[in-house]
């Protein structure tokens, strides 16, 4: 049967399956199950329900019936409202973390280290509300800024680009390749907000080195309380956890929250799609939930295991120091009542070197290590999980053959947790790179492992900085990125903005637009012409080892293997 595969590549969490199933606990891959099969209009963006005369769908199969919604979209413009809807709500997720953060540093409960740098970011970050100012350009190529101004891209703020491109949504006349244009203009400001963000948060806690952090479920500790951070969570107030935890003797860990708040560390328990497991090892006393990336699931499994679920929407208007010690004495007395629960915590833990940007990485190196072809290229890989494939199989099965093909594999976000789970992030651990990359990996430090993860570093600017160290176009470059189990709008705007940089994506699964050959054809053809860079919309469903294969075969023979297969027309 084509849908029945091995839930998770993790014999950790996989050993919690059992558990599981005798307590009653639906996981994700459970729900996911009871879904199946999916509503194919859905996944092909030939449905909508933008108004209320919805749901409407574009029906391919029968002739001239049901091919127009209500208000005469048809499934071309579906499919574009589709995509515009989740570059809108993506760019939003990121708006939201940076606005967070400059809400903090304006009420002083952060205190920057660099605070001139903090305060100049802040302000531009602040500005996006109306009008993007023209210093956030200022890293970006006159070359890349004409492409955009002559597309109509370039991103001009949110009253401009989110809300009238959520306008959009509403109807109106415009074209198949106006609406595409909108979801490129929506997707570059969420592009534009990670790079200022990136930039606030490396003049906030300017470190000079990188970190270790623990990784995997034998994080958790036996003989104390531990406190589990699920999400993103206000900045002051993870810190405010992170000391007052400290003083008291309780652990703090992460799921799905970034590990470096330096100069806190938070080990990571696991990745995105097993973040209800922790809660079944009996060890997590207390959870302090925030937004992005967080399963409502976890409420109520966390209610059969007793443990408290603090959601950071209630202390919004708090002290951080305040809510911060209050979290700490909970999860002490909850550890005190939980006594009874069977701890039970696998050995198994790795150590994750993290945390490089710009002053820790020599960006000029790796360029000029691709100039010279010493190393064959280099792809980003990013995305969390997601349960329409075993979980962590495709990273694992692109990060080996990239190695092996003397081809640097830089991480972001949960994909370098997911790889670091299996020691891709350890320096020490021993990997089958190629000669051409461990000289490259040598000479840029002794604590620069096989993975480099530039989540600190931010992705938009790293590929800016490399860009300028190499004096080329990223087009021009054989540089790569790979989303490989995407599941979150945040995913879809990072690689519609890399393609609108210059930079080749492939995505996983397909997104919602296959129902359109009118947007297919957009996103690799016109993109090719007017930014260089395809987004490959890929529906056939092949193994992660051909799709490795040929992401690599493209880097080294400059040739693509044809990975789509038949459009749904």
């Amino acid at each position: 049967m084509e849908l029945t595969q091995k839930k998770t590549k993790d014999t950790t969490v996989e050993s919690f399956f059992p558990l599981a199933a005798r307590e009653g606990v639906n996981l994700a891959w459970d729900r996911f199950e009871t879904q199946v099969p999916e509503c194919g209009f859905c996944e092909s963006g030939l449905s909508c329900r933008d108004c209320l005369q919805g749901p409407c769908i574009s029906h391919p199969f029968k002739g001239d019936m049901n091919k127009f919604g209500v208000c005469g979209k048809d499934k071309d413009t579906f499919a574009a409202h589709t995509l515009l809807r989740l570059a809108v709500k993506g760019s939003m997720s990121y708006l939201d973390q940076a606005f967070t953060m400059t809400e903090d540093l304006a009420g002083k409960k952060l205190k920057p280290k660099n605070s001139d740098q903090a305060e100049k970011l802040a302000k531009q970050i602040q500005d996006l509300s109306l009008r993007v100012p023209e210093a956030c350009f200022a890293d970006f190529s006159q070359a890349l800024l004409k492409v955009w101004d002559t597309a109509g891209i370039r991103p001009e703020g949110i009253s401009r680009d989110l809300i009238k491109g959520a306008q959009k949504l509403e109807g109106g006349a415009h074209s198949i390749d106006q609406a595409m244009l909108w979801v490129f203009k929506c997707a570059l400001l969420g592009g534009l907000t990670e790079k200022l963000l990136s930039g606030l948060k490396q003049a906030a806690y300017e470190t000079s080195s990188s970190s270790p952090v623990g990784i995997n479920l034998g994080v958790l500790e036996k003989e104390k309380p531990n406190i589990a951070i699920h999400g993103f969570i206000p900045p002051a107030l993870k810190a405010g956890i992170a000391a007052a935890a400290a003083s008291q003797g309780v652990a703090v860990s992460g799921v799905c929250t970034e590990a470096l708040q330096p100069p806190h560390v938070f080990p990571q328990v696991t990745n995105q799609g097993s973040q209800e497991i922790p809660i079944l090892t009996g060890a997590v006393d207390l959870i302090v939930a925030g937004d992005q990336g967080v399963n409502p699931s976890l409420q109520e499994i966390a209610r059969q295991w007793q443990v408290p679920v603090i959601s950071t929407e209630t202390l919004r208007k708090s002290d951080p120091e305040a809510a911060a010690a209050k979290i700490v004495a909970d999860a002490q007395r909850s550890f005190e009542t939980r006594s009874a629960y069977t701890r039970n915590i696998p050995g198994e833990k790795e150590t994750a070197q993290m945390g490089f940007t710009a002053q820790t990485l020599a960006v000029d190196s790796i360029a000029k290590a691709l100039g010279s072809k010493s190393i064959k290229g280099a792809v980003l890989l990013s995305g969390g999980n997601n349960v329409k494939y075993s979980q962590d199989n495709e990273l694992l099965a692109m990060v080996d053959e990239f190695l092996k093909e003397d081809i640097l594999v830089l991480a972001e976000g949960q994909a370098g947790i997911t790889l670091a789970k299996y020691g891709f992030l350890n320096p020490k651990a021993e990997s089958q790179a190629g000669t051409g990359l461990k000289s490259l990996l040598t000479e840029l430090g002794s604590d620069v492992p096989p993975v480099i993860d530039i989540s600190l570093y931010g992705v938009t600017q790293f590929f800016l900085d490399l860009e300028k160290a190499a004096g080329k176009s990223l087009k021009e470059l054989p540089v790569r990125a790979a989303f490989c189990e995407a599941n979150s709008s945040k995913e879809a705007v990072m690689g519609l903005c890399l393609v609108a940089m210059g930079v080749c994506t492939y995505f996983w699964p397909s997104l919602p637009v296959t129902g359109s050959q009118s947007v297919v054809t957009f996103l690799n053809e016109t993109c090719a012409e007017t930014f260089g860079a395809r987004l490959h919309v890929i529906s056939r469903k092949i193994s992660g080892e051909v799709k490795a294969k040929t992401i690599s075969k493209e880097l080294i023979d400059g040739k693509a293997l044809s990975m789509s297969g038949k459009e749904w027309r």
